[in-house]
């Protein structure tokens, strides 16, 4: 591994060390985020001879990403998302649905004199067209509406 000290390009008299341990923190989180999302757990619960209509129970976590100009450090913050939704199969692959799901975000903003907490958390009320291909793998598009509420 090799350690570069360069310029900042913000202050040019100032020094800082470029760390490849950051840069392998990144990719870590990243992955994490990737299965975490994939294991978002979805529980079906069915009626109908035909099973035309399902329920289905949603929970997971919500990672939180944000970038700030020149103002401070942002560290994000990981949430809780659940909800439910209904489901209307028209086709045998193809089905109509609407979702409510409560998703936790936030980030903290560190500057040299305060540290300011910005909690977010919303309703999503997804409309969408699924289209299932293959049992284990789903493809949703629609609109969805958003209610949120910040607390700093």
């Amino acid at each position: 591994m090799r350690c570069a000290i360069r310029k900042s390009p913000e202050d040019a008299d100032t020094l800082y060390v470029e760390d490849p341990l950051l840069k392998l923190k990144h990719i870590l989180i990243l992955v994490f985020m990737v299965a975490a999302s994939a294991s978002f757990a979805e529980r079906r619960i069915s009626s109908g001879a035909q099973k035309k209509l399902s329920g289905l129970i949603y929970g997971g976590f919500s990672f939180t990403s944000h970038k700030s100009e020149g103002a401070g450090n942002v560290t994000g913050q990981t949430g809780l998302a659940f909800g439910f939704g209904v489901d209307y199969k028209i086709m045998s692959q193809i089905s109509l649905g609407i979702d409510m799901l409560y998703t936790q975000k936030g980030y903290q903003l560190r500057t040299a004199t305060s540290v300011t907490q910005y909690d977010l958390s919303y309703l999503e009320f997804p409309v969408y067209v699924k289209w299932a291909p293959f049992r284990e793998l789903q493809f949703k598009v629609g609109p969805y509406l958003e209610i949120g509420r910040a607390h700093v």
